[in-house]
Formats: structure tokens, C-alpha cells, sequence
């Protein structure tokens, strides 16, 4: 059963139920009589609201500490910290303790089902470190729930554009991407630059305009930052190569065709369907630990066009990037 923000807020009859704050963020769940309540950090440094605190009765049950990745998680009424270690892809492959000791482990096929796992720690954070409810099988990917079984989302995008699939989860490539917020597929920088490559059109443009007509909602990379990462390794004084256009550049993209109503959470307006809008990006950059590549991210707001966002340029690829 969904609400009127096409939120689901009960699965299997009533057997779990969800409840949402004003900006759509779960802030608690019910399921076989016990409620969890989610205290969520909209402002940490991963740029997607996440959950800080998990309670239970009335009392904290377990915190979790971030920084460009979830970091470590703590069991309160036992003290018991488990460090997240992460694959190229983002997925949780293994916990270990604070001796660096590994704990727990777990594998998984291209859509995000367990094939294997080791250990017992209590943890929900699994493919691309996102929650997975166990009680339902089901991702929480915050606007929408993912069915890994089924490889879809269960509810329609709410940002989906004419031609683009509204259940597909990534553009149907999990392995090349991911969507952490149910409303924008993510694809590698590298996909990117692939598909630019094979679409030869001399007006820059009209090349940024097919380019993103094929790669959909955005692409961004995800840090793989690690809790350990580093802590090995030599100091090396190398630096990032700039990005082009520069890190904090925002660019928008136009749709003409819609065929349903858009909402915009962030200003408040309602597009109808068949109006021109606007779709705002920002560019941004990886750390010298992640990389320094060059990602665009999909910031999530839009407006009628004309006129375009005020300060931002037409999208296009970006360039630049990596360590020298």
C-alpha cells in the first residue's frame, strides 16, 4: 500500500509498515511488533540523507559513523564496532573489528542477491551500501524500494522521462551503475566517455544533448573510500588535475517531452506533463585517495524552461581529472 507521495507505508498486508518525514526521508519501521525510529543526517559528507541512529523501545540501538562512505557502525548494549570494507563497485563485501580483524563477508550477483555471506554481526548495509529489509527482501533506496529478485524498483520513477523505463533499476547495467536515491540512474564516468566517443557530432551542443538523450537522469562516480584506506600507504605529494568546467559548475539539461505531471520537491512546483523543464547538475571531484576524477551529479531540482537555471551552462561531458 503506497500514500499519497506514492511512498510505500505497508508490505504483505499490513505486516510491515513505514512512516516518512515531510521530505520523504523512512524514519521508522514496524514489522513483527517491534519498531525501529531512524534519526537521519541530511548533512554528512556522503550527500545523501542517511541514517545516524537506529532506535528501539525508546533507546538507541545502533549508531553508524560517515564520512564519504559509511565508516563503522556501533552496537550500543554491547559496545561492538564492526569497520565497512567496499568493493570497486560499492558494495559491502566484509565487516572486521577494531583489530582489523575480518568478521563477516558477503558476495553477490550483478542485481544485489546474497550468494554467499559468512559471520553473524547484525547489519542491513549490503549492495551499495544500502539498507536491505530483510523482512520485506526488499533495498531502500530512499524515493522508491528495490526488488533484487526481480531486478526493478517496485514504484514508478517519479523523475523518469519520455523513453526511459520508469521500473529499471541503473538503465537495466547494474554492473556499470547504480541508483541510491530511486529517482537517477548513476553510470561510471568511464561509460560516459565511451558513449561521447561514439557520437560524432561537431556542434558541442548538439553532441552534449545526444550524449545525455542515451546515459539518462546523470553520471557521477561513487568514492570507494574504504575505513583503512590509506593508513598503509606512503604520503605522496601529488595533486588533483582541475576538472572542465571547474568543481562547482552547475549545468542543466532540457526535457520537451513528459508524459505525466513532474513534481519538484525543492521549489515546490508541479510541471505539467508536455512543458519544457530544466534538470540541474553540479560538477564535482573525487579526493586524491578516490582518484581525483571528474563526476557530474544530479542535483535533483528543476524548473519550467525557458528561462534556464540562473548561473548555469548547458550540460556537456566534463574533462580533466586525475592525479598528477
Amino acid at each position: 500500500m503506497y500514500d499519497s507521495q506514492d511512498r510505500l507505508k505497508s508490505f504483505n498486508n499490513g505486516a510491515v509498515t513505514m512512516v516518512y518525514d515531510g521530505d520523504g526521508n523512512r524514519v521508522s519501521k514496524t514489522a513483527g511488533g517491534v519498531t525501529t525510529v531512524y534519526l537521519v543526517d541530511e548533512a554528512n559528507p556522503t550527500g545523501l540523507p542517511q541514517v545516524a541512529e537506529e532506535l528501539t523501545g525508546g533507546a538507541v540501538k545502533t549508531t553508524y559513523l560517515y564520512g564519504l562512505e559509511r565508516i563503522s557502525q556501533t552496537q550500543v548494549a554491547t559496545a561492538t564496532v564492526s569497520y565497512y570494507g567496499y568493493d570497486g563497485h560499492g558494495d559491502v563485501r566484509y565487516l572486521t573489528d577494531l583489530t582489523g580483524k575480518v568478521t563477516d563477508t558477503y558476495d553477490y550477483d550483478a542485481f544485489g542477491n546474497v550468494v554467499g555471506t559468512t559471520g553473524g554481526t547484525a547489519n542491513v548495509y549490503r549492495y551499495q551500501g544500502e539498507a536491505f529489509d530483510a523482512e520485506t527482501g526488499l533495498y531502500y533506496l530512499r524515493a522508491r524500494y528495490y526488488d533484487p529478485v526481480a531486478g526493478r524498483f517496485l514504484s514508478v520513477d517519479p523523475m523518469a522521462d519520455q523513453g526511459q523505463h520508469p521500473y529499471t533499476y541503473a538503465g537495466a547495467d547494474p554492473v556499470n551503475g547504480h541508483d541510491p536515491t530511486g529517482t537517477q540512474d548513476v553510470i561510471e564516468y568511464s561509460e560516459l566517455l565511451v558513449i561521447a566517443a561514439a557520437v560524432p557530432v561537431a556542434v558541442i551542443g548538439v553532441q552534449c544533448l545526444l550524449v545525455w538523450e542515451l546515459t539518462g537522469e546523470g553520471a557521477m562516480l561513487s568514492s570507494q573510500a574504504g575505513p583503512f584506506q590509506g593508513c598503509s600507504q606512503p604520503e605522496r605529494k601529488k595533486t588533483c588535475r582541475a576538472c572542465s568546467p571547474p568543481v562547482g559548475t552547475q549545468m542543466y539539461r532540457v526535457d520537451f517531452n513528459q508524459k505525466r505531471p513532474h513534481y519538484d520537491k525543492p521549489t515546490g512546483i508541479t510541471i505539467p506533463a508536455g512543458v519544457a523543464h530544466w534538470h540541474l547538475y553540479e560538477v564535482t571531484q573525487r579526493p586524491l585517495s578516490a582518484g581525483c576524477l571528474c563526476d557530474v551529479h544530479n542535483l535533483g531540482q528543476s524548473g519550467l524552461y525557458p528561462p534556464a537555471p540562473l548561473g548555469a551552462i548547458p550540460i556537456c561531458p566534463v574533462s580533466g581529472g586525475g592525479i598528477e
